[in-house]
């Protein structure tokens, strides 16, 4: 098959439910719900009441979930021979497209960043030294190399 794959072209969709209500912490793994536990969730307006905070970590949650999977998914390809290349270390990136927002996020062997448009708000995460996602390194100065050539890539 793998042979096969190197003359034809290859197009892979699959469709999931998260990040959709609902989001009440006992729809989602406790493993990705822990992660969000102490979160401060800083870039929504403050919380009035406990309910609006679990469904902000099942939300939270359940994206994670989903970018874990994804890997996962990306990994079986890989051991199938159904993607270019031998791993993700020989493929520059790869590109995710979400149906409402749009949304577009491309994941690297180093970096994760997504796309908001038109305004954002962004992101941009360094998977090797922050594999959990909790600093969001876009308006890093540091960054804007990173961010300008993942944007033409």
């Amino acid at each position: 098959m793998a042979k096969t794959r190197k003359k034809n072209p290859f197009y892979l969709g699959f469709h999931y439910t998260a990040p959709n209500a609902p989001w009440q912490n006992n729809n989602q793994p406790e493993h990705y719900l822990s992660m969000y536990e102490n979160c401060p969730f800083e870039s929504v307006p403050p919380l009035k009441n406990d309910d609006l905070r679990d469904q902000l970590k099942g939300y939270y949650a359940s994206i994670t979930a989903m970018d874990a999977n994804i890997g996962r998914l990306v990994d079986w390809l890989e051991e199938k021979g159904l993607l270019l290349g031998d791993s993700m270390k020989e493929r520059d990136h790869l590109v995710v497209y979400d149906e409402y927002g749009p949304v577009r996020m491309i994941r690297e062997k180093e970096w994760k960043y997504v796309h908001r448009y038109p305004y954002g708000p962004h992101e941009l995460y360094d998977i090797l030294n922050d594999p959990d996602e909790r600093v969001n390194l876009i308006d890093a100065e540091e960054q804007q190399d990173t961010v300008a050539a993942i944007k033409r890539s």
